[in-house]
C-alpha cells in the first residue's frame, strides 16, 4: 500500500515537469496506472474512471466533461478545466462512502460564455480545495443531506439555490446570494466575501470573515444580513449589518493595505465605488481586529491561511540523459519542490 502510495505522490509531481508542450492526465485505479494524452485526455480519463480512483492532470487546458463519480482530481495549480456548454455540472451521488475531490485547478470557460460550474446531486462528501472558478458556482443540491466544503477558493460568484449545505473556509468569492430564506444555507470561516449589489444574505453564519460592501454612501441600505443569519467577530466594510457579535463596522480606509476609489459609476446611482486591491489587512489591522481564535480576520488568517498552491509536491524541474548507459539505465535528475 505504501509503495502505491508513493507511487502516486511521484506521478502528481511529475506530471507538471514531465508535460512542458504536452496535456497529459494519469488515472490510478487500485494498483493500475492509465496514462492519457492531449485536450480530451480528462474526458477520457473520466469516462474510464470508477468512484475512488485518482486523475492528476498536467499544466494546460483540457476539454471539460459532466462529472458524476466519487473521484480526487489533482491538478498543478495552473491545471485548466473548461467548463463551456454542457461540461458545467458535477453531480455525485452518495452510492457509497467514496468522497469526490478536486484540487489545484482552475475551472475555466474559453469563450465568452458565462457557464458558471453547477453543483448538484445528493452527497455529502464534495471537496473543493485551492480552485478557482472564473465564472463562480451554482449550489443545487438536492438533499438536505447535502454538503459542499470549499478550502482556499477564489469564487468568482457564488449562488445558493438548493437544499444542502455550503461550508467556505479561508476563500474569496466575489459576489454571493441565496436569494430567498428557503434556499441552502451556508457557513463561511475566515472568508473574504466581496460584494457590489444589493442583496440580503439568509441562513448564513460568518465567524472571523470580512463581509465587503464596495460601493459608499448609498442611498437606501446597502447589502445586509436577515434575522435568520448571523456574524460574529467580523468586520463590515461598507455593510449595512444586522445579527453581529463582536464585530467590527469600519471604512475601507481603516483596514485595507492597499485599495482605490473608483470614479463614478452609474451602476450604482452616479456613486463611487472602493475596490480593495489585494484584501489583505493594514499592519495596524491585524493587531486590531482579530477573530474568535486570536489571529488576523479574513482569508489570511485562522488555521488555513489563503493560498492556491496544492498541497502536494510539484517538480521545479527535471533533467533526463540523452542515451541510456551499457546496462541499459536511464539517468534522471528531479528537483521537488515541496508544499510549505
Amino acid at each position: 500500500m505504501k509503495k502505491i502510495t508513493f507511487l502516486l505522490i511521484l506521478i502528481v509531481a511529475a506530471i507538471k515537469g514531465f508535460a512542458q508542450n504536452t496535456l497529459v492526465v494519469s488515472l490510478s485505479h487500485g494498483a493500475n496506472i492509465t496514462m492519457y494524452y492531449g485536450t480530451s485526455a480528462f474526458a477520457n480519463a473520466m469516462g474510464a474512471a470508477d468512484n475512488g480512483d485518482v486523475i492528476c492532470l498536467s499544466d494546460g487546458t483540457f476539454v471539460g466533461v459532466s462529472i458524476d463519480k466519487a473521484v480526487s482530481i489533482r491538478g498543478t495549480g495552473n491545471t485548466r478545466i473548461n467548463v463551456d456548454n454542457n461540461s458545467k455540472n458535477i453531480s455525485i451521488s452518495s452510492v457509497d462512502d467514496s468522497r469526490f475531490s478536486a484540487e489545484g485547478i482552475i475551472f475555466s470557460c474559453t469563450g465568452t460564455s458565462s457557464y458558471q460550474v453547477t453543483l448538484n446531486g445528493t452527497s455529502s462528501n464534495q471537496y473543493f480545495i485551492k480552485c478557482k472558478f472564473e465564472k463562480g458556482i451554482t449550489y443545487n443540491s438536492t438533499s438536505s443531506e447535502g454538503k459542499v466544503k470549499l478550502v482556499n477558493c477564489d469564487i468568482k460568484s457564488l449562488s445558493l439555490n438548493g437544499l444542502g449545505k455550503a461550508v467556505l473556509v479561508n476563500s474569496l468569492i466575489t459576489g454571493f446570494t441565496n436569494a430567498t430564506s428557503a434556499s441552502s444555507n451556508a457557513e463561511f470561516f475566515n472568508c473574504m466575501v466581496d460584494g457590489d449589489t444589493k442583496d440580503t444574505y439568509y441562513r448564513t453564519s460568518f465567524i472571523n470573515c470580512i463581509l465587503y460592501f464596495r460601493v459608499r454612501n448609498y442611498n437606501y441600505e446597502s447589502t445586509s444580513l436577515s434575522s435568520d443569519a448571523t456574524a460574529m467577530n467580523c468586520i463590515f466594510v461598507n455593510f449595512g449589518g444586522g445579527n453581529q457579535i463582536d464585530c467590527y463596522k469600519v471604512g475601507v480606509s481603516e483596514v485595507f493595505a492597499s485599495y482605490e476609489n473608483k470614479c463614478v459609476d452609474s451602476r450604482y446611482g452616479g456613486l463611487y465605488a472602493d475596490v480593495a486591491l489585494s484584501y489583505e489587512l493594514s499592519e495596524e489591522a491585524k493587531t486590531k481586529y482579530v477573530g474568535t481564535d486570536g489571529k488576523e480576520i479574513g482569508m489570511f488568517g485562522g488555521q488555513y491561511p489563503y493560498n492556491l498552491i496544492p498541497n502536494y509536491p510539484i517538480i521545479k524541474s527535471m533533467n533526463t540523459a540523452k542515451q541510456a548507459t551499457v546496462d541499459n539505465k536511464l539517468s534522471v535528475d528531479i528537483e521537488i519542490s515541496a508544499t510549505e
